[in-house]
């Protein structure tokens, strides 16, 4: 499930000024931030239940390329081996998630060089997010990341903390 989508980041951009502004938000600009939560948790299902259908657009995509190199098809492969389709799939933040309580810990590897991997686990009362990344790449800093996450779920949790979202 990509999880980029317009609705993820008006709440990542407001959840930023935000935090920018103000550790603990003013009643009015709660309000606002909850209800782009919701939009964003709402297009999240959708996409979620789509995906679950078999019509996530990466499912057909990967079909179609292993049809390609079976094929030998050379249009198709074009389409496949084309600069702008490989950017769009180097993804910098790959997560993956499993269910609890069957799992405690997971850890998810990054699928780039540049790039970080990260697991987690939904519990009843946390979350527990797992980040790894290349040791040899420059572009990544997992304490930085790490540091910006635990401010954004801490910003998160002050907004959501007594909501019935």
């Amino acid at each position: 499930i990509r999880s980029a989508t317009q609705e993820m980041l008006t709440l990542a951009e407001a959840v930023n000024k935000e935090a920018k502004e103000s550790a603990t938000p003013k009643e009015s600009e709660r309000a606002a931030l909850l209800a782009l939560i919701k939009a964003a948790s709402d297009r999240h299902a959708t996409l979620a239940k789509a995906a679950s259908k078999g019509e996530g657009v990466d499912r057909h995509l990967t079909a179609l390329n292993r049809l390609a190199v079976e094929r030998n098809d050379n249009a198709a492969l074009n389409f496949f081996n084309d600069y702008t389709y490989n950017s769009c799939c180097k993804w910098v933040l790959s997560t993956s998630n499993v269910s609890y309580p069957w799992v405690e810990r997971f850890i998810f590897g990054p699928v780039t060089p540049n790039g970080y991997g990260l697991g987690y686990v939904v519990g009843e009362n946390e979350v527990r997010i797992m980040l790894s990344a290349f040791t040899s790449s420059p572009s990544t800093n997992v304490e930085d990341m790490n540091a910006a996450i635990g401010v954004s779920a801490t910003r998160l949790y002050t907004v959501l903390a007594g909501s019935k979202l």
